[in-house]
């Protein structure tokens, strides 16, 4: 593809006039179990190359790994041939920022969107996400519906939790305690789960939203496999538009999230590197959200 990878043992040698060139892509892992799965991230990768090679930038793809030694990588990373680095920070936590505060050159943070910290970055609108979910359940009839949440951490699920219930206030839905599901960040591991839930609650939702189509997906197996049928018992919709979103049981209805994801990351970084502002007490800093896209599929049917 022309996207150079670089590991720890090694330097990307330039002259002068490329180094200027040169963009990295640096993809953050704290336990690498959400970004592993994650449905963006060979899809963005090549479509940031494509776009930064139209504006006359290469980009270089390098990893920063807390659970490996953090100061010799910090060292290699400031040490990098680039003009500016659009971090992957799906998996960051806020006091992570520290190891990216001694970089000599500008580093925009993608899927994350630090709102109180004084970084660029560019995210998801998730509560666009979850308004246009509830939105499109509300005008199918349904009223009472539950959440199906990951028992795995990461900002973007925080958000569309906290999305899922500010949309069920505004569409009048209703939210119980004994809806709302903790699963484990797999479909095998979500269908077990949620099997265990299914035989412990009498009255169900109408509806379940989950944080990702990997545990709405789970989810559906062991409804099926405890009897109820989806969507003709009980509707469901994922997150992330994943390709495997329309292949199972029965096609789910989910949550896209535009492709220009990766393109504003690149422009917002390029503008970066043009205003030459990088340390904390000059820098305003900018940040986007990417909307979102319903894509109705057979997953949900109307409340009879």
């Amino acid at each position: 593809t022309g996207l150079q990878s670089i590991g720890q043992g090694s330097l990307l040698k330039t002259t002068d006039s490329i180094i200027n060139r040169n963009v990295a892509f640096i993809v953050f892992k704290r336990s690498g179990h959400i970004l592993d799965q994650s449905p963006f991230f060979s899809l963005i990768t090549e479509s940031m190359y494509s776009y930064a090679q139209t504006l006359g930038y290469n980009m270089i793809m390098a990893f920063f790994d807390v659970r490996e030694e953090i100061e010799h990588q910090i060292v290699w990373l400031r040490s990098l041939s680039c003009a500016g680095a659009i971090v992957f920070a799906t998996e960051m936590l806020d006091e992570d920022l520290q190891y990216f505060s001694s970089f000599p050159y500008p580093c925009v943070f993608m899927d994350n969107f630090f709102e109180n910290r004084n970084v660029d970055s560019v995210a998801v609108d998730n509560s666009m996400g979850t308004f246009q979910v509830l939105e499109h359940l509300t005008d199918m009839g349904h009223r009472k519906i539950g959440y199906l949440k990951s028992s795995s951490f990461i900002h973007s699920f925080y958000e569309r939790d906290m999305g899922f219930a500010s949309a069920c206030l505004h569409f009048g839905a209703k939210i119980k305690s004994d809806w709302i599901f903790e699963l484990p960040f797999s479909v095998e591991a979500a269908e077990k789960e949620m099997l265990q839930h299914l035989k412990q609650i009498k009255n169900l939702p109408t509806a379940f939203v989950s944080d990702d189509d990997i545990i709405a997906i789970g989810a559906i197996r062991a409804l099926e496999a405890f009897g109820l049928s989806v969507p003709k018992d009980l509707s469901i919709v994922g997150f992330s538009n994943r390709p495997t979103s329309e292949h199972g049981i029965v096609s789910l209805t989910t949550v896209d999230i535009k492709a220009s994801f990766g393109s504003t990351a690149i422009k917002q970084l390029l503008s970066r590197i043009e205003s030459k502002i990088l340390t904390p007490d000059e820098m305003v800093s900018v940040k986007s959200r990417i909307g979102t896209k319903l894509v109705v599929r057979d997953s949900v049917a109307p409340l009879s």
